[in-house]
């Protein structure tokens, strides 16, 4: 399976690097990718630097000057998922999508249907067999087990109740 890693922001020197800016959670993750894919072709990966804020500059094979480099701007560079290493407690968003949501009382909430990114806390959105949806925030201190291989995470009654908004 092949997913987004980064955008590419803009060309960085005269070599044909480029500046992405990198979808992980870290942008060291790029460290042990040896490709990536750009609208369609396959690059090598000759050279990565990771720099502060999650941005790396990638020096890619086929990419030799500045205006190779330009003509990529904008653009999504994907990766092959098997080749990204995610640390303890993290997990890929598709692994999360379409899982059982039930309280840890065995009351089910519904299937994750949606994760919104949000600055404090990722906001997920799980609908029921009824279509109603709820929206919480991704705590900690919420979560008492996410099993991705059967599909389901469990979450705190108590803490549920105190931050769940379920839709009118």
């Amino acid at each position: 399976m092949i997913i987004i890693v980064g955008k590419i922001l803009k060309a960085q020197g005269i070599k044909g690097d480029i500046k992405i800016a990198c979808m992980l959670d870290s942008a060291d993750q790029l460290v042990d990718i040896d490709s990536v894919y750009i609208d369609g072709v396959t690059y090598g990966i000759q050279n990565i630097r990771v720099m502060p804020n999650n941005y790396a500059i990638m020096k890619l094979d086929l990419i030799n000057d500045r205006n190779g480099a330009e003509l990529l701007v904008g653009k999504n560079v994907l990766a092959d998922r098997d080749k990204i290493i995610l640390p303890e407690g993290r997990y890929f968003v598709d692994d999360l999508l379409q899982c059982t949501v039930t309280l840890d009382d065995n009351t089910e909430v519904g299937t994750l249907v949606a994760i919104s990114p949000c600055v404090s806390a990722d906001i997920y959105t799980v609908e029921d067999n009824n279509g109603k949806s709820v929206q919480f925030p991704f705590l900690n201190d919420l979560i008492v087990n996410i099993d991705t291989d059967n599909k389901r995470i469990v979450l705190s009654k108590k803490r549920f109740l105190e931050v769940s908004l379920y839709e009118d």
